[in-house]
């Protein structure tokens, strides 16, 4: 359908805005969190010329619901898309809808099936521009909006990985194309107005690819259940792939100074969830609400270098995005956003989820010097959790010690 002619405009002096989401980038795994094996030069150069929150954490652990708390500033079960049918609800306003109602020019470019228009992800844009993978047997995007479909393409991938390799582009757009899309967008941009764009990469989501491609990749299509003594390879396979991210990263940077679009612009970077290695007994994400899934980067660069350097330490979540960056610009913010605002942060956090039958919620809260973190989880899930974990994280951080049996304690946890 045609957007609402548009009239509004925007303050004297908004500049344009770059929301970057990496999906299943986990924080822990990028050198400017300490990771020490890692390399990415280019975030690292671009972490000194912004602000880097140490403790920001995602409101879901798998693409669609998280993007959408992303998107809309508020939780899961607020939004509504908990599923894998669930759609972005019209009734919500959106990023783009707030920039745009208010005299921005608004663009998104993505890659994951997850988000595509098919879930009204574009909901608000002025453009938006869905990669789809390059599917099995000629489907077309609108064919693999079938859930047949990609049960078809999980079992070719699956033969494929077994026989011949797993070719690039068949399950997602690697980071030069969006790249090339983001530019394209930019050109397309109408002149004398500001922008906000929007941009999801899946690099470094599986399948995980060596680099320079040789043909090794390694999909969980194909491999639902690796087991523990995998888990070295495959973090190894997926530090490659972020090591490639942060190359093509580096190289739209450099072409956003070289338009003379960098000094002026406000440009967030961050990931959707993070990924599991074995941490609690799974591979891959969406299943569990520990800190290898939920904790994510989150980077913000504002024009001409402010605050460029600084650390932020306190507690922020991916609702908090939104309404800053509205804020920021001297925007209204819309009725019902759950968010608060990233330069002040929060004492208390909230994850949830409903997916493949785990159905899931996480309080993280400070009490005290006590920093705690209550995980429930339904009867019989198919992860195969407790139905409540108490973890101390400020002391314990892997999550590793079940406190739930200390009565007193979870006393404080459940009544706060």
């Amino acid at each position: 359908p045609a957007l609402p002619e548009v009239t509004a405009h925007a303050p004297q002096g908004a500049g344009n805005v770059l929301v970057i989401v990496a999906d299943t980038l986990r924080a822990d795994h990028l050198p400017s969190y300490g990771y020490r094996t890692g390399i990415t030069p280019n975030l690292d150069a671009f972490a000194r010329e912004a602000v880097r929150f140490d403790q920001a954490f995602a409101n879901a652990s798998w693409t669609r619901p998280s993007f959408a708390s992303i998107l809309t500033g508020r939780y899961p079960s607020s939004h509504g898309v908990m599923a894998k049918t669930d759609a972005l609800p019209s009734t919500l306003t959106t990023l783009a809808e707030a920039y745009r109602e208010q005299g921005f020019y608004t663009a998104g470019v993505v890659t994951n099936y997850n988000v595509g228009p098919y879930f009204n992800f574009d909901q608000g844009f002025d453009e938006y521009n869905y990669l789809p993978a390059s599917f099995v047997l000629g489907a077309d995007d609108s064919a693999a909006k079938l859930l047949l479909v990609q049960f078809l393409r999980q079992r070719i991938e699956g033969i494929r990985d077994r026989t011949f390799g797993v070719e690039p582009s068949t399950t997602y757009q690697p980071a030069p194309t969006v790249n090339a899309e983001i530019l394209a967008a930019l050109e397309r941009a109408p002149q004398g107005q500001p922008w906000m764009m929007f941009a999801g990469y899946m690099d470094p989501h599986d399948p995980y690819y060596a680099h320079p491609y040789n043909g090794e990749a390694y999909s969980r299509a194909a491999h639902p259940s690796p087991t523990p003594d995998e888990a070295e390879h495959l973090t190894a396979l997926y530090d490659g792939e972020i090591t490639y991210w942060d190359e093509h990263f580096g190289a739209l940077v450099a072409e956003l100074r070289r338009r003379g679009l960098y000094e002026d612009l406000t440009i967030v970077v961050t990931a959707d969830h993070g990924e599991e290695f074995c941490e609690h007994g799974g591979f891959f994400h969406g299943t569990t609400l520990y800190d290898e899934q939920v904790h994510v980067p989150l980077f913000v660069k504002l024009p001409r270098g402010r605050r460029g350097g600084e650390v932020v330490n306190h507690w922020v979540q991916s609702i908090d995005i939104m309404p800053s960056l509205l804020r920021e610009a001297g925007l209204t913010v819309p009725q019902g956003v759950q968010g608060g605002r990233l330069f002040e942060g929060s004492t208390r956090l909230f994850a949830e989820e409903s997916h493949e039958g785990n159905i899931l919620q996480a309080v993280r809260e400070r009490q005290g010097t006590d920093e705690l973190k209550l995980i429930t989880a339904n009867a019989g899930n198919p992860r195969r959790l407790p139905t409540i974990e108490l973890f101390r994280v400020s002391t314990d951080p892997h999550e590793l010690e079940n406190l739930a049996g200390d009565a007193p304690l979870l006393q404080r946890a459940t009544e706060s």
